[in-house]
């Protein structure tokens, strides 16, 4: 995750369907041809977003919020490691990952009700809420 930077959505798919595809094809040995499966499940389901692997940036609104692995690298590390963790993919799993930061948000922050006042980056809300938050949010302009 050293240079996660790199990991654009088209890039996490060719690591998922050519590489490990191809591997898998390749690979004759079972246990490792099943452990190569469930690795390219949770990298399909990253890849989707949906809860628990989508990013939550409690600083955006609903509409704003990535659908599936589309990082924005100014969120931050810890935002966007956050499905990697989840899925349990990486050899090293540093513990990074908090439910509540410390302080209070402001009141005009996007979240601050529906959290009150709380810093909470667990959240996970579905595609079909960030779809339809996306169309009301494109109607009102």
């Amino acid at each position: 995750m050293a240079h996660y930077h790199r990991l654009t959505r088209d890039a996490l798919g060719r690591l998922t369907y050519q590489l490990l595809g191809d591997w898998l094809v390749r690979q004759s040995e079972k246990r490792l041809q099943e452990a190569a499966r469930i690795l390219q499940a949770k990298l399909e389901k990253i890849i989707a977003g949906d809860a628990p692997f989508d990013i939550f940036v409690r600083w955006k609104t609903l509409a704003q919020q990535p659908l599936g692995w589309d990082p924005d690298l100014d969120d931050g590390v810890r935002q966007n490691i956050r499905p990697f963790l989840e899925a349990g993919v990486l050899a090293y799993a540093p513990n990074i990952l908090k439910a509540v930061d410390r302080g209070k948000d402001v009141s005009s922050a996007p979240w601050f009700h529906k959290f009150h006042g709380e810093r909470r980056n667990d959240h996970h809300t579905t595609l079909a809420e960030k779809r339809e938050a996306r169309g009301l949010a494109g109607a009102g302009t």
